[in-house]
């Protein structure tokens, strides 16, 4: 492929290397199969952490993200950094680029997964408006956004990790196997927006219930005031 380079004076240098952002006006679709079949032949798994893509691709529209209820569990420095960062961003962010770079970016994860290429759980957090915790329910929804069933973005987080790294202590309920668990009180496979419906958690054998877990969040947001 030749390599293309987008007009200086529309982005800033650091810019140009952002996940190829600014390359992507210039992308062959047709391309996508063979990136596909070299990925898997490498024998590598793929990490998208979409939602910190779509952070920043949506840099724009910093002042919304800034108003996540979440962000109130971030300690203030990050958040005065991240929100710079983005307002950074912002002269170059655009709906129309979100659009096309996001677009692109979902057709290669589909394409990664439908195609045989382990495609693994992860947001990048604390990154940029990605709230530990919370930013891998927003990666679970971006992943079905891609075009994955809730059940294949589930077992992103789960069995796919185990099969990769090769190992049966967690991806599944079974004896014998890691307590990490979490409880839910609405079908996740029917609405992957359901993960978020948490009842409790089982932390290494501890059982966290809802009211538990709100005190801790309390706890945090009181501290980061």
């Amino acid at each position: 492929m030749q390599a293309i380079t987008p007009d200086a004076g529309s982005y800033p240098e650091s810019y140009l290397t952002w996940f190829g952002e600014a390359l992507a006006p210039h992308v062959d679709p047709g391309l996508i199969p063979r990136a596909v079949a070299f990925t898997k032949a490498s024998g590598s798994a793929v990490v998208p952490t979409e939602t910190l893509l779509e952070n920043t691709a949506h840099a724009y529209d910093w002042e919304s993200m800034a108003r996540r209820p979440q962000f109130a569990y971030v300690p203030k420095d990050i958040r005065e950094r991240d929100i710079g960062y983005l307002k950074q961003m912002a002269r170059n962010a655009s709906a129309e680029k979100a659009a096309r770079f996001l677009g692109i970016r979902k057709t290669l994860i589909k394409a990664l997964h439908d195609g045989g290429v382990p495609v693994l759980l992860g947001s990048d957090s604390p990154q940029i408006f990605n709230v530990p915790g919370f930013s891998i329910h927003r990666e679970l929804a971006a992943m079905v956004a891609a075009g994955l069933t809730p059940f294949e973005a589930l077992a992103s987080g789960t069995t796919a990790p185990a099969a990769f790294f090769g190992t049966s202590a967690w991806g599944a309920i079974e004896v014998g196997r890691d307590a990490d668990l979490v409880l839910l009180n609405a079908n996740p496979l029917l609405d992957i927006a359901n993960t978020q419906r948490i009842e409790g958690v089982m932390v290494r054998g501890r059982w966290l219930d809802r009211t538990e877990l709100d005190a801790g969040l309390s706890d945090i947001e009181e501290r980061y005031r």
